[in-house]
């Protein structure tokens, strides 16, 4: 089984770390998700997508779209 081309793995590096301590302290969001956000600022993302509202609002306030997974339509 191959790996979707749109998928990457990538290492948290002192960047990513120093991002989401920043992101962590000021939005008091979970660890993982001040992570997940980091890296996606970080590797320079067009969108965040996510299930979670107030990560959509995290992510409005860092310029950086995100797209509620239950407001796409079939």
């Amino acid at each position: 089984m191959g790996i979707n081309n749109n998928l990457s793995i990538i290492d948290v590096d002192y960047k990513i770390a120093d991002i989401a301590s920043r992101i962590r302290a000021n939005y008091n969001i979970k660890t993982p998700d001040a992570i997940i956000l980091a890296t996606g600022i970080s590797m320079n993302i067009d969108y965040f997508i996510t299930n979670d509202t107030k990560l959509k609002n995290v992510c409005s306030k860092e310029n950086k779209e995100a797209i509620i997974i239950e407001d796409i339509e079939d």
